[in-house]
């Protein structure tokens, strides 16, 4: 008998079978790509919390003191010369809230002794502690380029870079320092630092792994 002479109701409960079936597959295929998304979203809320956990150590470590970074260690400068002392104003000066006068007198500083490293590593290190990241950077940049092969500049301007929220720069500058120089641990931490704030957690977490072999005190822990 032809199909199409078939009952109307007759078809219908041919049909209805093809139909349920086709519905099922089309279900199924939903299921599945809703669970891929689900599985997706689950992944990225972990690791947005993993991230977040990391930086939120980070911030206890660093952001909060300077000194938790033992930027003391660059105060290193000559008990000797005119240098010692500008830097000592321009201390005083950033005590009182005068940037600008703390400006001249540690570039003053820097004039008296050019081809010390110390001196403008020093002055950043006190515009740091006084929260003044962005002269810490003006001091640094050009000291940078002055030294191009001192790790211990490249390491202090990285720090000013990451202060001053600048992560990018900062993450160019240490890895230079680290180039230059593997053998300090406070140049891992920073850079592990960077990194976990350039959303690259992995490789920040093996820095910050290294900088903790080399020494136990820059340890972050969450």
């Amino acid at each position: 008998m032809n199909p199409r002479r078939l009952p109307d109701c007759i078809r219908l409960l041919i049909a209805l079978p093809l139909l349920a079936a086709a519905i099922g597959c089309a279900g199924a295929t939903k299921s599945l790509e809703q669970e891929g998304i689900t599985k997706q979203r689950k992944e990225r809320s972990e690791r947005a919390k993993e991230l977040f956990e990391l930086n939120k150590a980070i911030a206890e470590k660093v952001d909060d003191s300077t000194e938790n970074i033992d930027l003391a260690g660059y105060e290193e400068v000559a008990e000797e010369g005119p240098s010692v002392e500008l830097l000592h104003i321009g201390q005083a000066a950033l005590a009182e809230g005068s940037e600008e006068s703390a400006r001249d007198y540690f570039r003053q500083a820097v004039a008296a002794k050019p081809d010390d490293p110390r001196v403008p590593i020093s002055a950043a290190v006190a515009a740091l502690r006084a929260n003044r990241p962005a002269l810490a950077v003006e001091l640094l940049a050009p000291a940078a380029e002055r030294f191009p092969d001192s790790a211990s500049v490249h390491r202090a301007l990285g720090a000013a870079y990451y202060r001053s929220g600048d992560y990018k720069s900062s993450q160019v500058v240490l890895r230079k320092a680290l180039s230059l120089d593997k053998s300090n641990p406070l140049s891992y931490l920073l850079l592990g630092c960077t990194l976990a704030k350039l959303g690259q957690t992995e490789a920040a977490e093996s820095h910050l792994r290294q900088a903790r072999a080399m020494d136990p005190k820059y340890t972050v822990t969450r």
